[in-house]
């Protein structure tokens, strides 16, 4: 059975679809008023993608700045953690993870097998690092994944 994981964000709203550790369908919108908002149509996009229902999931998790106002996942999960298993899903041998998010930034230190050995996040001083970094990379032919 699939499952999907949602990062609402301030900026942006990410779904990821994945099962069997295959990614069926990811979706990035920007954030608006309502974060509920967005991310329902982001989650509608990727089943679409997916040809899922959200009948179909046998997990749907939550993270990021707008994670308790999603009311549809079953679980929410904490910005570190969900960020080392991305990492670890993705690069396996990564030993550390560095995320510019909209208002803070977080640097986290991997165990071999993924688990979080050590975290720390800035949240006042990078404020809008994130959207410095869309702004910069959009004036230079870039895309910033965010």
């Amino acid at each position: 059975m699939a499952a999907a994981g949602i990062d609402a964000g301030s900026q942006s709203t990410k779904v990821v679809i994945l099962e069997a550790d295959r990614i069926l369908a990811a979706v990035t919108l920007k954030t608006g008023e309502s974060g509920e908002s967005e991310a329902r149509q982001a989650m509608e996009e990727a089943l679409r993608g997916a040809r899922l229902k959200l009948e179909d999931m046998k997990s749907v998790v939550s993270t990021g700045a707008g994670r308790v106002s999603i009311p549809f996942a079953r679980k929410q999960r904490s910005i570190v953690g969900c960020l080392a298993r991305g990492a670890h899903f993705l690069y396996p041998q990564a030993q550390t993870v560095l995320d510019a998010g909209a208002d803070s930034f977080t640097a986290i230190r991997l165990s071999a097998d993924g688990t979080v050995e050590d975290s720390a996040i800035n949240d006042k001083c990078a404020a809008n690092v994130g959207v410095f970094l869309d702004t910069m990379s959009g004036c230079c032919g870039f895309h910033w994944q965010s």
